[in-house]
């Protein structure tokens, strides 16, 4: 088998390569894959089960039923897809090691994080879990797959410093009143950019924003960052219901990655690491724990089904935690 693989690369590289060449190159091909065992790979077609297609979107529009958003939904087609595809049987055929399987080599070849990988184990369990209890498949082979295990980091908050420094460098009108607007509210980037003017009570300094799960609640403003908003909306001359529009001049809704390459453009220029509009949502509840809001009020600013989530989101600072401590426990 060696021989004839060597030969066969010698003839079609023969047009390529003087004979001196040639022949260096065979010399070199019998030493490297001298150290293998060279099989000729089948040639069988393989037999692609596709029974679980019906399955899948079951499960999918009885997500999108139950409030899922499409961004989810397609998450959720992408992975199970992928998984289903790879594992290659009726879904009461699969089992706990054709999981486990899947998980490991996907972190081989995919060199994923274990957040990432986490993510689909967590897909794997919704969908297996839902099918179990609706008595689709007998047993459910995603409950005994473990978590994987993630080490848990408080990501920082932006300091006062860093905040001045992104404020001083915006270009315009409209990016301080966006940096102002993420700061003060505390929202999702996604939720920002599918507001309209009508949402926001500026007088009142609050706005009906729609989250996860299309799940509906109140966020509020501060004075500052209703005046750069007044300022941005007064000077605007276009039609668009959109609260914020591109800064090209076509006055098209503002997408979550035009703010995205607007933030990551200050960040660089003043050296702030790490600059995306996630981070404000993550400052604004460590600020507001930090001045003495109580944490079930933070998860409500924040749009949290679980407390545990938005603790995810504080960074505690070690001195205030240890000047606290010596206050409570004076005698």
């Amino acid at each position: 088998m060696l021989e004839n693989v060597v030969s066969e690369i010698i003839h079609r590289m023969a047009k390529l390569l003087p004979m001196e060449q040639q022949k260096d190159l065979q010399t070199t091909l019998y030493v490297v894959l001298g150290k293998y065992e060279i099989t000729e790979k089948s040639t069988d077609l393989r037999i692609n089960d596709v029974t679980w297609v019906d399955d899948l979107q079951r499960f999918i529009e009885r997500k999108r039923i139950s409030g899922k958003s499409e961004r989810t939904l397609q998450q959720y087609q992408y992975q199970l897809t992928r998984i289903l595809s790879y594992i290659n049987k009726p879904i009461d055929k699969i089992s706990e090691g054709d999981l486990n399987e899947y998980l490991e080599k996907y972190k081989l070849i995919r060199k994923v994080s274990n957040v990432y990988l986490d993510g689909i184990r967590l897909t794997m369990s919704s969908f297996f879990g839902w099918q179990h209890r609706k008595g689709f498949i007998p047993k459910n082979p995603a409950a005994g797959v473990d978590p994987i295990k993630i080490e848990k980091k408080i990501k920082k908050a932006y300091s006062d410093e860093e905040l001045e420094k992104i404020r001083r460098k915006c270009e315009n009108i409209r990016d301080l009143a966006i940096v102002e607007f993420l700061y003060a509210t505390g929202v999702r980037i996604s939720e920002m950019c599918a507001l309209n003017r009508e949402d926001v009570h500026i007088n009142e300094r609050e706005i009906i924003v729609f989250g996860k799960g299309a799940k509906e609640r109140e966020v509020y403003m501060t004075p500052i960052s209703c005046m750069y908003l007044k300022a941005y909306l007064n000077e605007r001359t276009d039609d668009n219901e959109a609260l914020f529009v591109s800064a090209r001049g076509d006055n098209k809704r503002l997408m979550p990655s035009g703010v995205q390459a607007m933030l990551r453009k200050i960040g660089k220029e003043v050296g702030v690491e790490k600059c995306h509009p996630h981070r404000f949502r993550r400052t604004l509840a460590t600020n507001l724990l930090r001045k003495g809001m109580p944490l079930q009020e933070v998860q409500l600013v924040l749009g949290h089904t679980k407390v545990e989530t938005t603790l995810i989101y504080c960074e505690v600072d070690k001195d205030s935690v240890k000047a606290d401590h010596r206050r409570y426990m004076a005698a």
